[in-house]
C-alpha cells in the first residue's frame, strides 16, 4: 500500500527548504493568536458577571469587537439554556476540539 510519503517527487514540490524554514515561525503566530483569542472568549465571559462594567471603553471594548461576529454566529446555533436567557455561545466556543 502506497502512503503520502511514496509518492512522486512532483507530488511534493510545493516543498521548498524556505517553506520548511518558515513553518515553525507560522506554527508559532497562530498559536499564540488562538491562545489570545480563547483568553478573550474566557474575559467575555468574566465581563457578562459584571453587568455594570463599562463595556464601550478601554480593553473591553476591543474584546468584545474581536469576540462578537463568532458569539453572534453561534447564539444563532446554539439556543439558550432554558429562559433565563443564559449564553451557551461562549461555553460552545471554548469547548471546541483543537488540532
Amino acid at each position: 500500500m502506497a502512503t503520502f510519503y511514496d509518492a512522486e517527487p512532483v507530488a511534493l514540490s510545493f516543498v521548498t527548504p524556505t517553506l520548511l524554514q518558515v513553518l515553525p515561525t507560522v506554527h508559532l503566530i497562530l498559536g499564540l493568536l488562538l491562545a489570545a483569542w480563547s483568553l478573550m472568549f474566557l474575559m467575555r465571559i468574566v465581563l457578562t458577571w459584571y453587568p455594570k462594567a463599562d463595556s464601550n471603553s478601554g480593553v473591553w471594548a476591543v474584546v468584545i469587537w474581536l469576540t462578537e461576529p463568532v458569539l453572534a454566529l453561534t447564539r444563532r446555533v446554539v439556543a439558550p439554556i432554558g429562559g433565563c436567557g443564559c449564553d451557551t455561545g461562549y461555553l460552545a466556543r471554548l469547548g471546541q476540539p483543537r488540532a
